[in-house]
């Protein structure tokens, strides 16, 4: 199992990425994906390891008895199950798993004022208790894996007679498949508890945070340390997020050892932490239940009430745009009033000078001023899924709302762009009324429609159909797109998060689903198949303030400058602005756009074609302003 290239392949839309005061990996960013079978109960005070949860209580304080297992096959969505047997039930044990031999172990652990001394190992899915011999019972320990070897470090000994923990002295071990072996702690480094610890690329250790000193009066530590073999020296004596309850991993996304305690995120880049932009939960509350899985470097996140378990995270790099190269950032002059007019956090200079046709030369792309009525930003990042036999029917769908003039659609633009020859044998789109709780799966079908299949990948392969009423304004709708593949390869379904919720009549939800037989559109809770399951985009945090994740997908009616749906001006003697037609676009425009000023349906006015003449529209008329070209 690999958390970043079997269940989910992440990539990154190319941008430009200058030098910066902070390095790329602190712009990376929190994605997570829910899954199939019943997701594990809220649990603190577990370990993973392989893609287990081992150990940990529940939210009613009672032990976990049975691990909870992450199983996948080929490349279809993993399932959460739950496998009997396994260590004793306890809390506050560490694990780690060293995969080019293929085990894990689990050491120590509690239950109430009993502390275990117990190595398990887990090979090949059972679970065996090891004679090994050597470290003290222990629990709040840390345990990293290298290439010679499971490492452990500090933690609480058993209480004495009247219940106090006891601080550890024999404090770092490594076990080596067979066997522990007690290791000097060279280099100054304290005794503590509660800490984290990972195993760089290279074989050495990094450890960080925990707690030190009388346990009933514990100091919180902020400091990181570098083990390179021969001993420890330390990094750093601030930053990151230190003291309990804090995970570390080394993730090979962005390249970096990150930590967490499920409210702050920091990336170690050298001897320096920078706190990432989002934190995993989203709420800014920590989460005691936070654990990076020992083989994968995927999450699995529990910790308070408030969250579900069984969620699987990952880090997206977010790479850091200046593509004007003016020294400031692109979201800063965007915040400040640049021009983005299709909201995907570049700036319109910088489409132009890459390439978007803008042939009015008013600054705006083509693109902006002709988009169909319901439409989703560029793209900010691109998720990917690719799924083999079984799951041959795949889809991705959005969710609109309909806007005055957008009653009724007869087009549909969408990104086709198949990995290698899976091509699809069979497409077709699907059109839902929203029947209240806002999820497809009890959506009302419009109409189903078969698709011409697109000969060859394109950014914006265009269908169009009879136009189909969808109801008043305001009424919710779904449009989806199925592609199934009947021989082995399945196509893949390409998801895009748009940046920001306020970009014009976008979709503010989206979906994608897989199916081993055939997505039924008349009932999108069933298909005609044993296995199938469509995931909420909202399973996907949203990245950015006020970013949403939706399917990039573009909806009709198109605009009437835009006749033949190739997203440039069809006329480009026109002169956008000059409402009255003198030629030149003065005072006597600016009168016309207030007076046509909110939701308008083929105003002159309406520069961008979104339906509504508004501070965009605003901003182009000065723009032009002057005499017509």
């Amino acid at each position: 199992m690999n958390g970043h290239a079997t269940c989910i392949l992440i990539g990154v839309v190319a941008l430009t990425t200058p030098a910066s005061s902070e390095p790329p990996q602190a712009r990376a960013i929190w994605t997570s994906i829910h899954e199939l079978g019943d997701p594990p109960p809220t649990v603190t005070g577990h370990v993973v390891v392989d893609g287990r949860i081992v150990g940990g209580m529940n939210a009613q304080g009672d032990f976990l008895v049975d691990d909870w297992q992450r199983t996948q096959s080929g490349y279809g969505p993993a399932t959460w199950t739950e496998v009997m047997g396994g260590p004793s039930p306890m809390v506050d044990a560490a694990g780690g798993t060293h995969q080019d031999d293929g085990y894990s172990i689990v050491f120590g652990g509690r239950t109430g004022l009993v502390v275990f001394d117990e190595t398990w190992i887990l090979s090949d899915g059972e679970w065996t208790i090891s004679n090994a011999t050597g470290p003290s019972a222990r629990h709040l320990h840390a345990m990293a894996s290298s290439e010679d070897g499971i490492y452990m470090h500090g933690g609480l000994g058993a209480a004495d007679q009247f219940g106090n923990w006891i601080p550890l002295e024999d404090i770092f071990w490594k076990f080596d498949g067979n066997a522990w072996q007690p290791l000097d702690q060279l280099g100054g480094l304290p005794g503590r508890w509660d800490h984290a610890m990972v195993a760089l690329p290279s074989g050495d250790l990094i450890l960080h945070g925990g707690r030190m000193g009388d346990p009933d009066d514990p100091v919180d530590l902020q400091d990181t340390w570098l083990y390179n073999g021969l001993g420890w020296s330390i990094l750093s004596t601030e930053g990151g997020p230190g003291g309990p309850s804090v995970a570390l991993m080394y993730d090979d996304v962005v390249d970096a050892v990150v930590a967490s305690n499920g409210a702050e995120t920091w990336i170690l880049n050298e001897s320096t932490w920078y706190r990432i932009q989002t934190d995993p939960s989203g709420s800014g509350d920590p989460a005691p239940g936070f654990r990076f899985d020992s083989e994968s470097g995927g999450v699995a996140f529990a910790g308070p009430s408030s969250f579900d378990g069984g969620r699987i995270l990952t880090l997206v790099n977010r790479p850091s745009n200046d593509c004007d190269e003016d020294g400031i950032d692109d979201d800063i002059q965007i915040a400040q009033g640049a021009s983005d007019c299709d909201h995907d956090g570049v700036l319109d200079v910088c489409e132009i000078a890459a390439g978007a046709v803008d042939c009015d030369g008013n600054g705006v792309p083509d693109a902006c001023q002709v988009a169909p009525t319901y439409t989703n930003g560029s793209e900010a990042f691109q998720v990917r899924y690719g799924w083999t036999a079984p799951y041959h029917d795949q889809m991705a769908i959005s969710r609109f709302t309909v806007v005055p003039g957008g009653e009724s659609i007869g087009t549909v633009w969408y990104p086709f762009s198949p990995v290698g020859s899976a091509r699809p044998d069979l497409m077709r789109l699907g059109i839902w009324l929203d029947t209240g709780s806002g999820f497809i799966e009890d959506a009302t079908l419009i109409r189903e429609i078969p698709l011409q299949i697109p000969r060859s990948s394109t950014q914006w392969a265009r269908f169009d159909f009879d136009e189909t009423v969808i109801g008043p304004a305001g009424t919710r709708f779904f449009v989806g797109i199925a592609s199934r593949r009947n021989s082995p390869g399945a196509p893949c379904v390409s998801v895009y998060v748009r940046r920001n919720a306020s970009a014009p009549n976008g979709g503010d939800a989206g979906w994608v689903g897989v199916s081993s037989g055939i997505f039924d559109f008349d009932d999108m809770s069933l298909a005609t198949g044993s296995n199938h399951f469509i995931t909420n985009l909202i399973a996907f945090d949203a990245p950015w303030e006020n970013s949403v994740a939706t399917i990039q997908m573009r909806v009709g009616p198109e605009s009437p400058l835009d006749a033949d749906g190739d997203f440039a001006l069809d006329d480009c003697g026109t002169c956008p602005g000059d409402a009255d037609g003198d030629g030149i676009v003065g005072g006597s425009d600016l009168g016309i756009l207030f007076l046509e000023w909110g939701p308008c349906v083929d105003c002159v006015s309406d520069l961008d074609g979104n339906g509504q003449v508004d501070g965009a529209d605003l901003g182009g008329l000065f723009l032009a302003w002057g005499p017509c070209p």
